[in-house]
C-alpha cells in the first residue's frame, strides 16, 4: 500500500474504514469530459469569490489612507470582517437551498446576491454601508456560490478527485492575480464607486455560468442541515481547530501586507505587482499540493507548510524592512500559507463517507467564519494600538503565531488518523 487513493476510497471513522458503495451501472460515469467543465464552473466561482475577497487589500489600502484616513482601522476592518465571515459561515444557507431548490436555483441565487452586493456597495459612502453591502450581502452570496462548487468535485470525481479540489480553489491564487492590478488601475483611473461596478459585472459573467453546467451526477442523499455532534470526532474537532488558527494567521497578510508595503514608501501599483507574484506561487502551491498529497501525506504537507509560514512571517516580515525582503517573503509565503485550503478538503473527502463529508465541510468553514470575526478585529486593534497605526510587526508576529500553533492539533491530527487506520503507510498521512 503505497497511497491513501489507492486504498479503493477508504474512509475512516470512528468504528474504522468504511468502504465506498459500489457505483451504479446506470449513472454518469464519474471523471468524464463533462466533469472538467463542471470543474471549470467551479475554478471562475473562487476566481470571482475569494479571489475578489483576498484581492480587497487594495480596497483596505484605499480605506485607511484616502475614503476613511481618520476612522480607526479596527473598525474599517468590519468591512473585510464581515466578506470574508459570511463568505465562510454562511455555507448553511446554501445546504437548505440545495436541499429545496437544487443546485441550480441554489447558483441563481448565490450569483443575484454576489452582483446586487457590489452594486449596492458602489453606490456606499459610510462605513456601515460597506459592512453591509460588500460585507453581508456579497459575502453571503458568495458563501452560497463556494459551497455549491464544493460539493461538485466529490460528486463528478473518484480517480481525481484530489486534483479537482486542487485545481477548484487555485481560482483564489488566479483571481489574486488578476483582480488587485485591474482594481488598482480603477482606483488610479476611474473611482472606486467603478471598481464595485465592474466586479459586479464580472461576477454576474462569470460565476452565473455555472447555473447552466451544475448538476446532480448522483442523487444527494438526504442529511441534516447541521450536524453539531460531528464535533465529538477527534478527527472532525482537529481538523477545525487547524482550520481556525490557521486563518486567523492568513487573513493578517491577507489585509494587512499590501499597507504595510505602502508604509515602505511604494505606491499602491507595486504593492498590486507584489500581490500577483504571491498569486502565481500560490496557485502553483495550490495544485501541486493536491498532486503530491498522495505521494507525501495531506496532513505532512500541512505540518511543515505552516511551520515555515510561521517562521518567514516572524522573521522576514515582521522584522525584515526592506522592499526585497518583501517581496521575497511574499513569494515564499504564496508557497507555504494556502495549503490548508485545498488539502483540508482532500483529508475530508478521503477519510469520510460523502454524506459526512459536505456536512463536515460546513462545520470547518463556519468555524473559519468564526475565526475571521473575532481575528480580524484583533488584528486592527494591534495595528492602532501596539502598532500605532504605523508599525505592523504586532500584526506580523501575532499572525505567524497562529499558524506555529496549528501544529499543537496537526500533530495529534496526523496520529489520529494513523491509529484509526493501522494500513497508511508511516510516512503517508
Amino acid at each position: 500500500m503505497n497511497t491513501v487513493d489507492s486504498k479503493a476510497e477508504i474512509f475512516l471513522s470512528d468504528t474504522g474504514p468504511v468502504q465506498e458503495p459500489v457505483q451504479d451501472p446506470n449513472e454518469t460515469p464519474p471523471d468524464s469530459l463533462y466533469a472538467w467543465a463542471v470543474l471549470g464552473c467551479g475554478v471562475l466561482i473562487w476566481v470571482m469569490t475569494f479571489g475578489a475577497i483576498n484581492s480587497f487589500g487594495v480596497f483596505q489600502t484605499y480605506f485607511l489612507n484616502t475614503m476613511f484616513p481618520t476612522e480607526p482601522a479596527r473598525n474599517i476592518a468590519w468591512i473585510g470582517t464581515m466578506t470574508t465571515a459570511c463568505s465562510f459561515s454562511c455555507g448553511v444557507l446554501a445546504t437548505i437551498s440545495i436541499a429545496h431548490f437544487g443546485v441550480k436555483v441554489t447558483s441563481i441565487i448565490g450569483t443575484l446576491l454576489g452582483t446586487l452586493g457590489l452594486i449596492l456597495a458602489s453606490f456606499s459612502t459610510k462605513l456601515w454601508q460597506l459592512i453591509l453591502t460588500q460585507g453581508v450581502v456579497f459575502g453571503t452570496g458568495a458563501s452560497i456560490n463556494i459551497n455549491v462548487s464544493l460539493v461538485m468535485p466529490s460528486l463528478w470525481f473518484v480517480k481525481y478527485r484530489s486534483l479537482a479540489i486542487g485545481i477548484t480553489v487555485t481560482g483564489t491564487a488566479v483571481g489574486s492575480l488578476i483582480l488587485p492590478p485591474m482594481q488598482t488601475a480603477i482606483l488610479n483611473n476611474l473611482s472606486i464607486q467603478w471598481a464595485y461596478r465592474i466586479m459586479a459585472i464580472l461576477y454576474f459573467v462569470l460565476v452565473g455560468l455555472s447555473i447552466f453546467f451544475f448538476k446532480y451526477r448522483t442523487p444527494l442523499p438526504k442529511r441534516k442541515v447541521m450536524e453539531f455532534s460531528l464535533f465529538k470526532n477527534p478527527t472532525v474537532f482537529l481538523l477545525c481547530m487547524t482550520g481556525f488558527f490557521s486563518l486567523i494567521g492568513y487573513i493578517t497578510h491577507l489585509f494587512y501586507f499590501a499597507p504595510s508595503v505602502v508604509a515602505l514608501g511604494k505606491s499602491r501599483s507595486e504593492a498590486a505587482v507584489v500581490i500577483m507574484l504571491f498569486s502565481v506561487s500560490s496557485a502553483i502551491s495550490r495544485v501541486m499540493s493536491g498532486v503530491l498529497a498522495p505521494k507525501l501525506g495531506a496532513i505532512n504537507i500541512i505540518i511543515v507548510s505552516h511551520t515555515i509560514t510561521g517562521i518567514l512571517m516572524i522573521t522576514m516580515w515582521g522584522l525584515g524592512k526592506s522592499f526585497a525582503c518583501y517581496v521575497a517573503f511574499y513569494i515564499l509565503n504564496g508557497f507555504f500559507s494556502v495549503v490548508i485550503f485545498p488539502l483540508a478538503s482532500v483529508i475530508i473527502a478521503n477519510y469520510f463517507p460523502k454524506e459526512k463529508a459536505s456536512l463536515i465541510n460546513g462545520l470547518l468553514y463556519l468555524v473559519m467564519g468564526i475565526s475571521i470575526v473575532i481575528g480580524i478585529p484583533f488584528t486592527g486593534y494591534l495595528f492602532d494600538k501596539p502598532g500605532r497605526r504605523v508599525d505592523y510587526s504586532p500584526v506580523c508576529y501575532f499572525g505567524g503565531a497562529c499558524y506555529l500553533f496549528t501544529l499543537v492539533f496537526l500533530i495529534p491530527l496526523r496520529a489520529r488518523i494513523r491509529k484509526i487506520d493501522p494500513g497508511v503507510s508511516k510516512w503517508i498521512v
